[in-house]
């Protein structure tokens, strides 16, 4: 197993090694992923992303780099808060995926994961709403530092 660079602005990885079958999601210039195998006739390449969708894509637009298989995604922890009037949750990390739902301005969800990037955000709101969000209108609640405690023997003005 190696590594490869995808070389086309936006290039589909499929269910298997052919134009015809079903379109599981899109990669694009520059993204790395994990050349799994190739097709008999060489034009096809089995790989994984660094979201973890396994699939074919054309070996034309894959520059293979050798090297070590992609590492598992960690898991992300933590909380957001939802800062645009209205965000559009969609099944996979970007605007080309399908909105299956949104969020609305100050809804807090929990963090499940991230694109490889970081732009995107793999979420769950307590209502059972799981999927992908611009990270771009969401607010770390992690990140905020909790308030000083007042010191009692300060002097007060």
């Amino acid at each position: 197993m190696s590594t490869g660079i995808v070389t086309a602005h936006a290039l589909r990885v499929r269910e298997g090694p052919s134009r015809t079958d079903l379109v599981l999601g899109l990669i694009y210039k520059g993204e790395i992923v994990e050349l799994l195998d190739t097709s008999p006739e060489g034009t096809w390449k089995n790989l994984r992303t660094v979201e973890g969708i396994v699939g074919w894509s054309s070996a034309k637009y894959l520059l293979d780099q050798g090297g070590k298989p992609l590492p598992d995604p960690e898991p992300a922890t933590g909380q957001y808060r939802v800062t645009a009037h209205a965000l559009y949750v969609r099944e996979g990390p970007g605007r080309t995926y399908r909105a299956i739902g949104y969020l609305k301005r100050d809804d807090v969800v929990s963090a499940i994961g991230a694109s490889a990037d970081g732009k995107w955000k793999q979420i769950r709101h307590a209502n059972g709403l799981a999927g992908w969000c611009s990270g771009k209108y969401l607010f770390s609640l992690d990140d905020v530092e909790p308030p000083l405690e007042p010191d009692p023997d300060a002097i007060q003005y």
